[in-house]
């Protein structure tokens, strides 16, 4: 969990129910991250009998090579004083990115209440890369977005309930096989009446409430959109047409008909 849980009370009280916790330590807890910076730097004393585990995973993607080093041990929980503490955790990650040379390196801590025996190194890394995949596919997809951070409700039960539609929303994304949150706006927000199908309203209901509803466009519509486009991608346009019937003898057409003459080269009525 994220570092501003990380608090004693929250500990004790997951462990008195049964529960297990990975918290993070960071700057809120200065002590403790202090006394495990610490602990690590030292070297480990045999007759502790310390047990212990190591993992080192390597990503490349992106211009960047990424390297993260996981080390958790069972020495000096009892020091700690921290309630049911059990491993110690500390993580090292460095980054080297190709297009500048630079390398950077982090290094974090944590503890969990999970028995050695039970967690290894590996399903911890995979743990804390978990906490992540909460921060990215989660909380900035509805901050970022959704526009969360940039909405400016605050009175009442306001903002509780547009948080509980907006994951209402991305539960509905989710279901409906959307993995790319900004793909999705755009598809499900390109009208008010796609966006009301998509929530679930039938046909009826939309012919009631939009009766000039366009959900899918006409084929006339279609056929005009995809002219236009061709024009813009090969550069042709309205003057080399407008010298084509100057040559052949036909009036010229006001700037207004042109749409309805499209639409009646489709076919429409």
């Amino acid at each position: 969990m994220d570092a501003l849980l990380t608090q004693r009370t929250l500990a004790q009280q997951i462990a008195d129910q049964g529960g297990s916790y990975l918290m993070l330590v960071k700057a809120n807890q200065v002590r403790l991250r202090d006394d495990l910076a610490q602990f690590f730097t030292l070297p480990a004393i045999p007759a502790d009998g310390e047990q212990g585990d190591q993992v080192t995973t390597h990503r490349k993607g992106h211009g960047r090579l990424d390297s993260r080093s996981l080390t958790c041990t069972t020495g000096e929980c009892a020091y700690l004083t921290w309630p049911a503490a059990t491993l110690l955790l500390q993580r090292t990650c460095t980054r080297h990115t190709f297009c500048s040379g630079k390398t950077t390196q982090t290094v974090s801590y944590g503890i969990t209440n999970l028995p050695l025996a039970e967690a290894s190194a590996a399903l911890l890394e995979q743990l804390w890369r978990g906490h992540w995949t909460i921060e990215r596919g989660s909380h900035y997809v509805r901050d970022v977005t959704l526009g969360e951070d940039r909405h400016h409700m605050h009175t009442g039960h306001a903002p509780q309930v547009l948080a509980a539609l907006r994951n209402g929303v991305r539960a509905l994304w989710r279901r409906a096989g959307w993995t790319n949150s900004a793909d999705a706006v755009r598809a499900t927000t390109v009208s008010v009446g796609t966006a009301l199908a998509f929530i679930g309203w039938s046909d009826d209901r939309l012919d009631v409430a939009l009766p000039s509803r366009r959900l899918v466009p006409s084929s006339a519509q279609m056929c005009y959109n995809a002219s236009t486009r061709r024009h813009k991608a090969t550069g042709e346009g309205y003057g080399k047409q407008r010298k084509q019937r100057e040559a052949s003898g036909e009036p010229p057409q006001e700037p207004h008909k042109r749409h309805h003459a499209a639409q009646l080269s489709c076919g429409a009525p």
